[in-house]
Order: C-alpha cells, then structure tokens, then sequence
C-alpha cells in the first residue's frame, strides 16, 4: 500500500489449452501452453479498489513478490524461459535463455507506480522450480540507505552468478568530453538522475537507459554476485534507484525478510538440510528424511552472518514461516507444526521449548514420527542474546561450548540427551566424545543399530522408500543388534540373491541340494516286429 492507500498486488495466473484447440491470445494477449506462468503487479485504487493499471511478464515461473516505496514499486519473480517472451529489453534477459548454461534466472525489477512500466531490471542466472521460498524485495530503512534487498530462489544454484547483468545505465553526459558520467556515480549520491539533475551539477545532457549512449550493466564491474556452492539460493542488495548491485550472500530458499536499521532478518523452511554458506543446520534423518525444518537468521548491512537460529518441529512437520514488525518496533514470526511440541530457538536464553498441549496424538520415546494436528504458531522476537550452550563466540572466532552441554547443528543439547528429534534416537549429546557431533547411545548394541546415518530399532526390516510416504519392506533383513549393530542381518534361511537386490525383491530361500535314489543307467529294448 502506498502513502495514499493505493494497494499493490502480486501474482501469476496460467492459461491451458484444450488438447487439439488452436492457440488463442487468451486474456490481455497472454498465451501460455508450455507450463509456464504470467506474472501480473497491478495498483488498485485506494476509493473504490477499481484496478488503475496491470502489468504483465508472461513465461515466467510461479508466484512473484513484490513491495512499494517512495514512487516505485519493486517486483522479484522466476523466468525460465528466453527474454524475447518477457516485455524486457533483450539484453536484459539474455543470460536467461533456455538452450544457454541451464536456462533460466532470477529478476529483481523496479517499475513505475505512475503507469507500471518498467525502469530497470537486475537478472541472475539459476531459477526455482517451487511455488515457494519467494521472500520477494524488501527496502532498506533510512538508517541503512537509498537501498532495496531481494530474495532470489536458486540463484547461483549453478555456480557464482553475476548480479552485473541487466538493463544498461542511463546518467549525465559530460560537456567538456562527452563520456557519460553513469547515473551510480557517488557524484549523485544514489539518487534518481534525470535532466533536472544533470543541469544543476552542469553535467551536461541527460541520458536515459535506452539510449544508444547508455552503457551496459556488466560495465559496472562491481563483482558483486551470488556465490552458489553448498547454498541454493541468495540475499541481494542493489541501490533502488540505479540498480547497481551491492553485494549478494548465500542462503537457503527465504520464505520472508524484514529490513532493519542494522541488516536483514530472514525466515523459511525446507524438506532438506540447509546451508548458509559456512553454517549448516540440522535436517530429518532416517524415517524423518524429507520433513521440513524452519530457521530464522539476520544479516548485517554489509552482507555478513549475525546469527542463524534453528526452530525445530519434534518429529513432525514444521513451516509456514513469515515475518513482521509493528509501529513499536516489536518483532513477530509465524510458523505452523504439526507436533505436540517445537523448539524455538537452540535453546534459553535464545528461545524455548513450547507445548502445544495436543491431545490428537500420543508419542512414545521410541515413536520415531510423532505428527498430529497442525497447530499455527505466533512468536514474539526477543534481543538478540547468545544461547545456554555458547560460553563464547565471534566473527572469526571458534565457538567455544558450555560444559556439559553440546551444540549441533545450531541447537542446544544437555548432556545425555538424544536426538530422537530428528530421527536419531539412539544417538545423544555426549561431551565427554564430542560438542559438536552425535555420539553412540547406550542402546546402539542393546535394542538398536546405527547402520549408516540412521538409528534402526531391533527388528525393524530393511526398508526402501517408494514414495513420500511410503516404502517396501524386506522380508528376511532386518536391524539384529547382538548379530551386527552397525549393519543389516539377513534372517537364517535366506540370501541375497544378487549384491544390488533391493526390497521388496531382495530376499532367496536357501534350498538343500537335491537328493534321492539314483537312477540305474538306461536300457534299449529293440522295437517290436510284430
């Protein structure tokens, strides 16, 4: 919503076509029929709601996102397609192309609030494949600068990405010589340049971004981009008004972001383990393998990790992150779980362990999936405050953790405590083996094996997983903990008919070689003549 109570909207729609029908321009000339999308931001009027202008990116890719400042408004959305299908200058989009590295990119672009054209745009190769994850753009507040920072699923997913790429710059021409003096230049101190402000700085004659004068994104050279590696997407900042890139860090997909005087907080979820780079955080294991995890973390003004904080739905399924602030400065997450508890936060004082209370569902201590109800969680943030199990830390400093205690994973753990949480039951918190990895439990030997990265109850058979939720079981191998507990048994009586037999078809009867009275050596008796 902008200062005047116009409200901004951000979305996609798809068209599909009857198998046989001819291709129709559908609605607005928008045609898609090869699972792509057509993003749409459109401004509605404050009085009436009656929709004052609509624009449109098709072949895009899911859901886009976007927010309003100041006589713009800023859209992030996918483009899996090539950039002639956009409505964006070519060049723009180039990296984009399909049959080139991939295909595919990110776009962060600014737009008119007045009519919704397009003012310039920034393209980094690595696109999604999820409606989700889309934290979408974010303006930085006063106190950090004339800034906008996006939230790009994927990028970098293929290696470094440049955030050099995009539409050219326009800027002021220099009388004197006639090269262009570039709109980023510090001389204009990142505002917006046009020809009111090359006149009052004698720069000379104004030159707009589509102009045969302007220069190409890539000569900027700022060297900022999106690093790629163990993370699969990336936090950006560009100035709002130019589009010069700042600086790009690696993070897992964002689900949301809220700016701040001193950086970015960032929240989302994922079904796999996620990476920020060089901080790694925890992710189900064994029969826990695919549920989500949730996770919180700031970043500062000039791309720098402050903190990254787990929140963990024991045994079950967690997500639906989101972030905000009030006009009081207080900070609120949402997040839903469907298991009777959550840890939110590695631990006091940097969060705690909530109790929903559900009596949908009862969980043993070996139940290794506990889920029932889903149950929609607000959180009030705290201060910033160094958890229970940390005595010490810094930025380039090793942790140094709490006697007694361990800190995996970014959570918190009291010595002795497993992690059935994740789906390790019969591993625990151990300092006297380590502070910072799982240690064997007592009843790895006793009731359990640990074959591989997961625990395996005594009994339990050789499982394949054929679906999300289901799997196929073995008939004759299972977890004999007397026998081998770091391995699979094959029950007496049976084989492995072949090294790569999986279940179900994974188990032979041992037969005895066959015996019986032996036969006589034969005899020929000549034909009869009768």
């Amino acid at each position: 919503m902008d200062d005047d109570g116009n409200i901004y909207a951000f979305g996609h729609k798809a068209t599909q076509v009857a198998e046989g029908a001819e291709p129709d321009p559908g609605v607005n000339g928008v045609y898609t029929s090869d699972g792509t999308y057509t993003a749409t931001v459109s401004k509605f009027a404050a009085a009436d709601g009656a929709e004052i202008w609509r624009k449109e990116f098709p072949s895009t890719q899911y859901a886009v996102a976007g927010t309003w400042d100041d006589g713009a408004v800023y859209a992030t959305f996918d483009v899996p397609a090539t950039a002639a299908k956009l409505g964006l200058p070519p060049d723009d989009l180039g990296s984009c192309d399909n049959t080139a590295r991939n295909g595919g990119c990110s776009v962060l672009a600014r737009l008119s609030a007045v009519d919704g054209s397009v003012e310039w745009s920034r393209v980094v190769h690595g696109v999604g494949t999820s409606p989700y994850g889309m934290g979408g753009p974010r303006v930085a507040k006063d106190a950090d600068g004339p800034y906008v920072y996006a939230g790009l699923q994927h990028a970098g997913k293929h290696g470094p990405a440049t955030l050099d790429a995009g539409t050219a710059y326009g800027g002021c021409v220099n009388p004197v010589d006639g090269i262009l003096i570039p709109e980023y230049a510090d001389r204009f101190a990142g505002g917006v340049v046009n020809q009111e402000v090359c006149s009052a700085l004698l720069l000379g004659d104004y030159v707009n971004r589509t102009s045969s004068q302007s220069i190409p994104a890539h000569t900027a050279n700022t060297g900022a981009h999106c690093p790629g590696g163990t993370a699969i997407s990336c936090l950006a900042k560009f100035h709002k008004n130019s589009g010069l890139p700042v600086w790009g860090t690696p993070t897992p997909n964002i689900a949301d972001l809220l700016t701040l005087d001193d950086g970015v907080l960032l929240v989302g979820a994922d079904y796999l383990a996620d990476s920020f780079d060089s901080v790694d955080i925890f992710s189900g294991v064994g029969a826990l393998e695919g549920y989500g995890n949730m996770w919180q973390s700031k970043v500062g003004v000039n791309g720098e990790g402050v903190y990254v904080q787990p929140l963990l739905s024991e045994r079950s399924f967690g997500g639906g992150m989101g972030i905000t602030q009030d006009q009081n400065g207080n900070l609120f997450m949402t997040l839903y779980t469907t298991s009777p508890t959550a840890k939110l936060g590695p631990g006091a004082p940097g969060g705690w362990t909530i109790d929903l209370e559900s009596n949908d569902v009862e969980c043993e201590e070996d139940t290794l999936i506990c889920e029932g109800l889903q149950r929609n969680i607000l959180v009030k943030l705290g201060e910033e405050t160094t958890p229970f199990c940390i005595a010490s830390c810094g930025i380039g400093e090793e942790i140094s953790v709490t006697p007694q205690t361990c800190f995996i994973d970014g959570m918190c753990y009291t010595a002795g405590e497993s992690a059935i949480e994740i789906g390790l039951a019969c591993m625990i918190c151990d300092p006297t083996v380590s502070q910072t990895e799982w240690s064997p439990g007592p009843t790895i030997g006793v009731s359990a094996c640990f074959i591989g990265t997961s625990c395996i109850p005594e009994g339990s058979p050789l499982e394949v997983r054929i679906g999300r939720y289901e799997t196929a079981p073995s008939a004759c191998t299972s977890c004999d903990p007397a026998v081998d507990p770091n391995g699979w048994t094959v029950a007496e009586g049976f084989f492995k008919p072949y090294l790569t037999a999986v279940p179900p078809d994974d188990c032979a009867v041992i037969t005895a070689s066959p015996t019986g009275v032996p036969i006589g050596s034969p005899t020929t008796k000549a034909p009869s003549t009768d």
